[in-house]
């Protein structure tokens, strides 16, 4: 994530589609009440009118003060669901009702209603966005929009966040992971030496998709309810080469998603792994913050023109 500015723009408010028919509904009565010269339908129609003209400052002010900011954009592979997190302030001292959070695009988008924010309280907003291709894409806007009280106006405000993410390409299995030569691999993928479960054991991490089934503390799952995945302290490292060359005769995408997938188990793990890519050498290293490094070039590779 990069340059996360905020920017809040004006306010805006028109009438709802029920707006508009209200006010036809008010001219009708006033035109009816000019046919037949009646006192108390012109009242009817005059009181009607100012209940619309009040509700025009009532949706304005219930959609002043907002404050919204940007927490961050959860990691995501290319088909799974992005999920953006943002913080709502009411730095008002009057409760806002009926609030609406929004991504502003084209077609009907994800969006995050709250009933009510209390004065001068924090509100959690999750905006769940359709699945996107793999790249480098830019935040969406952000709309706060309102209908209170009548639902006759909508009022909005348009949020701006100067920042991108990168989605990681599709994950998928095709090829078994092997590390370099003196280690050997289990049919799932895992590596490990000969000794590993002779090793004095170390700590419990969450199990992962493509670890092996032989690394799970069955016992703790029984007493928890949740998979743990048993680490061994070792003098032996496995160390992983992910070369394009390896995958290069696969078509392109499925080239691409094998190796996010490698990358994907192996920065869960304690292994060592370096990647290779036209024009790219990630350098050996193990862990997390490495293999985002690799995934978020990977989300941007191309394949060279000939």
């Amino acid at each position: 994530m990069k340059n996360k500015i905020k920017n809040l723009n004006r306010c805006f408010i028109k009438p709802t589609g029920h707006g508009i028919v209200f006010l036809i509904l008010i001219f009708l009565i006033l035109a009816v009440a000019l046919r037949v010269e009646n006192n108390l339908v012109f009242i009817l129609g005059f009181v009607l009118f100012a209940v619309l003209t009040v509700t025009i400052p009532m949706t304005y002010y219930n959609i002043k003060n907002l404050n919204l900011n940007f927490i961050e954009v959860s990691e995501v592979f290319s088909g799974d669901t992005l999920t953006i997190k943002l913080d709502l302030f009411n730095n008002s001292k009057q409760n806002k009702t009926s609030i609406q959070v929004a991504e502003k695009v084209d077609k009907e988008g994800s969006s995050f209603f709250i009933h009510e924010i209390p004065s001068q309280t924090h509100w959690t907003v999750a905006l769940n966005l359709q699945p996107l291709l793999r790249g480098k894409h830019a935040i969406p806007h952000i709309i706060i929009s309102t209908i209170y009280p009548l639902g006759l106006f909508k009022s909005w405000i348009i949020m701006e966040i100067r920042g991108d993410f990168f989605v990681y390409p599709k994950k998928i299995n095709i090829r078994k992971l092997n590390p370099q030569p003196g280690q050997w691999v289990s049919g799932n993928g895992d590596s490990f030496s000969e000794n590993s479960f002779a090793d004095d054991f170390k700590e419990h991490k969450p199990f992962t998709e493509g670890q092996s089934q032989y690394r799970v503390d069955w016992k703790a799952f029984a007493r928890r309810g949740v998979l743990l995945s048993k680490h061994y302290e070792s003098n032996d490292q496995q160390h992983y080469l992910l070369d394009w060359n390896k995958v290069k005769e696969l078509p392109f995408e499925e080239a691409v998603s094998q190796l996010a997938t490698w990358i994907e188990y192996l920065r869960n793990s304690e292994h060592n792994f370096a990647v290779i890519l036209d024009g790219f050498h990630s350098g050996w290293d193990q862990g997390f913050y490495h293999g985002k490094k690799c995934l978020q070039y990977l989300s941007t590779f191309q394949r060279k023109s000939v």
